[in-house]
């Protein structure tokens, strides 16, 4: 069926019609790496047209890219006012993204539709495939410091939530204290569907345990620690050097927003990455590049009331440079990629 319907339109190589699990038909556009769905009555028009192509006197091939890539779902028709604002703000790919996954359908998990008993028998033929085993990121050989594994103990007391409160002196080992409280593992949970390692848990929740955040530490000025670019180790909670602090230059590119603009001087520089197959691999649909978002956003939260609690200021930022920063740590895009990175001063500190 799809076969002819492509034959129908006129479908040029870099367009591509799929049929979605619903039923629903969408257009991928290669070229661009967008998708468009169709709804059924759409598509009819369209191939009723495209057979009577040459009579009326139309394009095919221009046919063929308006079904593609102009008509998007009944409804979410994009006037040029809206465009220009979304690119003046460099909004237009996250709202295309969020047009294609809107109204994505899930699998119906009351007792009548039995969606418990589907995706238990889906992830176990998952697992047969591929096992579930993807839990943490490590980088053996690498020079190690150890950190404190996670309690109430490691903080000071309640969170201070105001400068006057918080300027504190900080404990000596006040780094340390917020990465084993942010990233460190506080227990596991184990699956009764094999194979499979066991998920774990943290100080901050995420979706089915998955956990696809990693975070890495720039460290640039506290003595805890030699400066370096540290990858932060969950389980055995510690340090695994990764690579040397950038020249300031360097730096100051990667880090245009957290480094440069921080009303403070950063001594440390948390960046908080996602490899997306951990999350995709139990989430199966696009919306799931939502989620990790709201994980990061927890684990940074998370930094940053330890680290108030212990008397460091932050700086949260989301508009760092992330290909510099990703090439730097060695990362594929596509594979891991940045999110988000905090940093990290003393109160009595100015830039």
């Amino acid at each position: 069926m799809t076969d002819t319907i492509t034959e129908a339109l006129h479908v040029p190589a870099h367009v591509e019609l799929v049929r979605g699990p619903d039923g629903r038909w969408l257009a991928d556009d290669l070229l661009t790496n967008r998708r468009f769905a169709l709804d059924a009555t759409t598509l009819k028009v369209l191939v009723s047209v495209a057979a009577g192509a040459d009579a009326a006197g139309l394009d095919p091939e221009r046919l063929a890219r308006l079904a593609a890539l102009g008509l998007v779902r009944r409804g979410t028709a994009w006037s040029e006012e809206l465009r220009r604002g979304w690119r003046a703000r460099n909004w237009e790919a996250a709202a295309r993204y969020h047009v294609a996954t809107f109204d994505y359908p899930f699998l119906d998990y009351s007792a009548a539709k039995g969606g418990f008993a589907v995706d238990r028998q889906q992830m176990g033929e998952f697992r047969q495939i591929e096992p579930d085993m993807n839990r943490v990121k490590s980088y053996p050989g690498a020079e190690t410091f150890p950190l404190p594994r996670p309690s109430a103990g490691l903080l000071d007391g309640p969170v201070a939530m105001t400068p006057e409160t918080a300027r504190q002196e900080p404990p000596p080992d006040a780094l340390a204290r917020v990465l084993s409280m942010a990233f460190g593992a506080i227990g596991e949970i184990h699956y009764d569907v094999q194979p499979a390692a066991p998920a774990l848990r943290r100080t901050s929740p995420s979706g089915g345990a998955r956990h696809p955040c990693e975070a890495y530490l720039y460290n640039l000025g506290f003595e805890e620690f030699p400066a370096g670019v540290y990858h932060v180790h969950p389980t055995e909670p510690r340090l695994e050097s990764v690579a040397e602090v950038p020249p300031e230059e360097q730096l100051a590119a990667q880090f245009q927003a957290t480094w440069v603009r921080a009303p403070f001087t950063v001594r440390a520089i948390v960046v908080v990455t996602c490899v997306f197959e951990r999350n995709m691999y139990r989430y199966r649909e696009p919306r799931t590049f939502r989620t990790v978002h709201m994980d990061a956003g927890h684990l940074a939260a998370t930094v940053e009331l330890a680290a108030r609690s212990l008397g460091l200021r932050t700086f949260t930022q989301y508009r760092d440079s992330e290909p510099l920063v990703e090439a730097h740590l060695g990362l594929h895009h596509l594979e891991e990629g940045y999110l988000l990175s905090v940093g990290l001063g003393r109160w009595e500190e100015a830039p």
